[in-house]
C-alpha cells in the first residue's frame, strides 16, 4: 500500500486507520507529520514500512517530517521484525508502539525534547534500544 504525497496525517477519526489489513508493505511519503493511534494495529502480514525515495536500511523507516506517533501504531504486527529508526523530528511517542512484534532494535530519535509515554516499551521483546548520545546532558 502506498500513501499518496498529499496525505500529511494518517488517521481515521483519530485511530485505527488501516488496522487489521493484510498488506505486506506500506510505503509512506516524507510529508507525513502524524500517525494516529493503532494506525497499523493487527496488520499481521506487515513485513516492511518505508518512505518513498529514502533508503530502506531498516524494517521500519518513518518520514523525516514525522513529529507525532500516537499509541499502539504497530501493535500486534506479528510479522514485523528487524530494526526501526525513529526520525529526529519525532517529539511525541505513544505507548505500546511495538508490542507483540518481532522488532529487535529501536534507534531512538536524536531529540532531547522528545516525550515518551511511560508505557512505550510495554511488551517490547526486542534486544536493544539505542539512544543517541548527542544532546544528552
Amino acid at each position: 500500500m502506498t500513501i499518496p504525497e498529499a496525505v500529511t496525517v494518517i488517521s481515521s477519526n483519530g485511530n485505527y486507520a488501516f488496522s487489521g489489513n493484510q498488506f505486506t508493505e506500506v510505503i509512506l511519503n516524507n510529508n507525513i507529520t502524524k500517525i494516529g493511534g493503532s494506525a497499523f494495529n493487527k496488520c499481521e502480514q506487515l513485513l516492511k514500512v518505508r518512505v518513498s525515495g529514502k533508503p530502506d536500511d531498516y524494517s521500519v523507516v518513518l518520514p523525516d517530517a514525522l513529529t507525532e506517533l500516537k499509541n499502539m501504531v504497530f501493535q500486534y504486527c506479528s510479522s514485523l521484525e528487524g530494526c526501526v529508526k525513529l526520525p529526529d523530528a519525532l517529539a511525541s511517542i505513544g505507548s505500546q508502539m511495538f508490542q507483540d512484534t518481532r522488532i529487535g532494535t529501536i534507534y531512538m530519535p536524536n531529540n532531547e525534547n522528545a516525550t515518551y509515554s511511560s508505557k512505550f516499551f510495554t511488551k517490547y521483546n526486542g534486544q536493544c534500544c539505542c539512544i543517541p548520545n548527542e544532546g544528552i546532558v
